[in-house]
């Protein structure tokens, strides 16, 4: 099996591989091509909203919170990787994989928890979104973007792995550009507070929070993490297939978190 199978799905075509194994003759794509994926995804406002507790609710200080949220990203995105490299191997959904491992009746508490878990980060993101398109066009009301959001998730579920990859290629590049330019305004143009650095200190618990807090946002993705990579070609290597997903997504998160602490401290500093 080579990376020269090819999808015979489009991108307007309705997913059509569900909880089965994906065809060995389907597989198509390369290690690397997961990274739009996971930072296109990322780069959203819960997102934001995670990064800003560091140092909004565990008083670090700018340096303290960065070691801290790296430290969780590189600890989270140990086990998300390893998740997600069973992916080409067996072909099948995370959840379906738990049946191996925990039993046909114990994986159903694993799949409970899991429908539990993301039904939270749906809703979350949900009103996040209804909240932002109201912000953005008054005449919108929140209930109405929440709705607009649900119904643009609920296409890119029927369409699946394909609209999604191409969505999320695009984001990648225009939030990236717009992730950028903020960055370069904050820094450039609106100018750091002169205490930026000083502001806040170090405490073991805020620490070990922002640890946690970083880790639990990768391994959060762990229950589905292959349903993406399940499409790749059997022999892809697993050396190749982990390092970079590893690196990328921590590299990711960070450094959208890094510019949420930034923000963070440009609010408080305004109050």
């Amino acid at each position: 099996m080579t990376n020269s199978h090819k999808n015979s799905a489009s991108v307007s075509t309705v997913e059509l591989s569900t909880i089965q194994p994906i065809p060995l003759s389907e597989r198509h794509g390369k290690p690397r091509d997961l990274f739009t994926i996971w930072f296109g995804s990322n780069i959203m406002l819960l997102t934001v909203i995670t990064g800003s507790l560091a140092v909004s609710v565990f008083h670090l200080s700018f340096v303290w919170a960065t070691v801290g949220v790296l430290i969780g990203n590189l600890a989270g995105g140990l086990f998300m990787a390893l998740h997600s490299a069973q992916g080409p191997q067996l072909g099948v959904p995370q959840m379906v994989q738990t049946r191996g491992q925990f039993g046909s009746y114990g994986s159903v508490l694993v799949v409970a928890l899991v429908v539990i878990m993301y039904i939270g980060f749906f809703a979350s993101n949900l009103v996040l979104g209804g909240q932002s398109l109201h912000a953005i066009y008054q005449p919108v009301s929140t209930d109405a973007g929440i709705i607009a959001v649900a119904l643009l998730s609920l296409i890119a579920c029927a369409f699946g792995y394909n609209l999604i990859h191409a969505y999320t290629k695009i984001m990648s590049w225009v939030s990236g550009v717009v992730l950028a330019v903020a960055f370069g305004w904050i820094i450039f143009r609106h100018g750091l507070p002169a205490d930026f650095l000083g502001r806040n200190g170090f405490n073991i618990s805020g620490f070990l929070g922002a640890i946690s807090i970083a880790a639990l946002w990768q391994l959060a993705y762990a229950p589905y993490v292959s349903d993406y990579s399940r499409y790749m070609p059997k022999d892809c290597s697993a050396a190749k297939f982990f390092a970079p997903k590893r690196i990328r997504l921590c590299i990711a998160k960070t450094r959208l978190k890094k510019e949420i602490m930034h923000n963070a401290n440009k609010i408080a500093d305004l109050k």
